[in-house]
């Protein structure tokens, strides 16, 4: 498993859930990102989530052929992890590096645009250099470069931080292209939880990684 956490998160912050996923047989690797842990300090916002993702996105074709290489690794078995911005950044990378055989997305974006007009997280000048990138890279105008490789999509209902709106958008649009395979692609609200990745979250994760990536598929 991949795993990409969010703003001024930390490698440390997300152990346990590494933990978790370890104690069922999942190795785990996640990789420092940019303006955080030994790479610097988050600062602001207005100034570095855009920057984080592109330049996260960039570095990850070097992360994955290094996964790959470790003898330990089921390269056939592969999963993508992102939450908060990491999600916003594991959607992309799962539109592209096809070795991946499910993406899941915690209260994060795979619908950039959308995110941006009803939130406008990440205004400011980093916002505006990376406008055309936003645009061109979207997640949500690759669907068919994700089929038929399945999806879970978990939200908190009330969060304020990445609103669940956008990945309603996706998700409406994702489920009429996997019409032939619904079962492949899912979003899960979580009745009055914020921003946040709460235990019955990662019940549902391991619950979808055991039925979705697995040796015996």
């Amino acid at each position: 498993m991949l795993l990409y956490y969010g703003w001024s998160s930390s490698i440390q912050e997300n152990i346990f859930f590494a933990h978790v996923l370890s104690k069922f047989g999942y190795q785990v690797y996640i990789p420092e990102l940019p303006f955080h842990g030994e790479r610097g300090k988050p600062g602001s916002e207005e100034v570095g989530k855009w920057e984080a993702i592109y330049t996260s996105i960039q570095e990850s074709r070097h992360i994955v052929d290094h996964i790959k290489k470790i003898p330990s690794v089921d390269t056939d078995n592969l999963g993508l992890i992102g939450i908060s911005m990491g999600g916003y950044i594991s959607s992309h990378i799962f539109v592209h590096e096809k070795s991946f055989r499910t993406l899941i997305n915690i209260n994060g974006s795979s619908a950039w645009q959308k995110s941006e007009r009803i939130a406008n997280l990440f205004s400011g000048n980093t916002k505006d250099k990376y406008e055309t990138f936003i645009k061109e890279s979207d997640p949500i105008n690759f669907i068919k470069d994700m089929y038929p490789r399945s999806i879970l999509l978990l939200h908190g209902k009330e969060d304020k931080v990445v609103p669940v709106y956008s990945q309603r958008a996706f998700y409406q649009k994702a489920s009429e292209y996997y019409a032939d395979k619904n079962n492949k692609v899912e979003l899960k609200e979580f009745p009055k939880l914020n921003h946040a990745l709460s235990l019955g979250m990662m019940e549902e994760v391991i619950e979808w990684l055991n039925l979705n990536v697995s040796s015996e598929k």
